[in-house]
């Protein structure tokens, strides 16, 4: 079987898993790379000074807007427009850089910019006085100084600053109400263990034993936050990577189910059909690149 979703690991020749970069320079650098599906195995913070067109990210289109952050999840399938004019400059981070203590895991996974419960990619800057553009100006300060562990200390301070009055712009332009933090917990719990388990486990019973919660429970919960029933959202992902795999790999439609969890190819095909409302290979070819 041949993966052809590239994966991106962060530049192992910087000190610190930390980088800003030129978009309109990276663009034009690697144009080919960028405008081809591939998975960056990091997070992507994307300012757009000026800029048109349109960027997907797991399939869902993303217009280009001046004044505008995007914010991409790691491992999120990105491809770039070929015809985008882009002027800005993205952040880059890992985990490993990010994450010094529990509380800064909790972050990453939860809050709204990464976090895909919310389906919330962006937000569209009208004002340049903002707070938001002092923390980005400060980050671009610290990270052309010598990286030292004060700095990366202090920049990472600034960005955990940055995602969380981004956080709170997302919050109150969209009237999201995070008052639910046990069930948002459970949610993310949920999420989790639906990533990790996905291709082998379905059924919504072994995910109840794992989180050690009442079916009900979680059921009542992915209800009121999400609109789904706990197993729509276990079929979503591998729905999610089924188009993927479809979409971006020379793998055939037995092998994808057979990748997926499926004992039988006729079973991923009624599957996806009931799903998708057209055959996995309809899909594939309708959607070659």
């Amino acid at each position: 079987m041949t993966e052809q979703i590239k994966k991106y690991k962060f530049k192992e020749s910087l000190s610190s898993e930390f980088e800003i970069i030129d978009l309109a320079s990276t663009f034009s650098k690697f144009n080919k790379i960028m405008t081809k599906p591939h998975r960056a195995l990091f997070y992507t913070i994307i300012y757009i000074e000026s800029g048109n067109g349109v960027q997907y990210i797991d399939f869902e289109p993303v217009n280009i807007i001046d004044n505008s952050i995007i914010f991409i999840p790691k491992d999120a399938v990105t491809v770039y427009d070929k015809n985008c004019n882009y002027k800005g400059f993205s952040i880059l981070f890992t985990e490993s850089f990010f994450c010094n203590e529990i509380n800064d895991i909790v972050l990453l996974k939860n809050c709204i910019p990464f976090n895909d419960i919310y389906k919330r990619k962006q937000i569209i800057l009208k004002d340049r006085t903002n707070l938001i553009y002092e923390f980005l100006k400060i980050m671009k300060l610290i990270f052309q100084e010598d990286s030292d562990s004060k700095l990366d200390q202090i920049l990472r301070s600034t960005l955990r600053g940055f995602i969380l009055y981004s956080e709170k712009i997302m919050k109150e332009s969209d009237h999201i109400d995070l008052a639910y933090d046990e069930n948002i917990q459970i949610i993310n719990s949920f999420r989790s263990l639906i990533e990790n388990k996905y291709k082998n486990e379905k059924n919504v019973n072994r995910y109840v034993e794992r989180l050690n919660v009442n079916e009900k429970k979680l059921s009542r919960t992915t209800k009121t936050l999400l609109g789904k029933t706990p197993k729509e959202m276990i079929d979503e992902r591998v729905i999610l990577e089924a188009k993927r795999l479809l979409t971006y790999s020379d793998n055939s439609v037995k092998e994808i189910g057979f990748e997926l969890g499926f004992d039988e190819p006729t079973n991923f095909i009624k599957f996806f059909k009931r799903k998708v409302l057209v055959s996995p290979l309809e899909f594939k070819q309708k959607n070659m690149k």
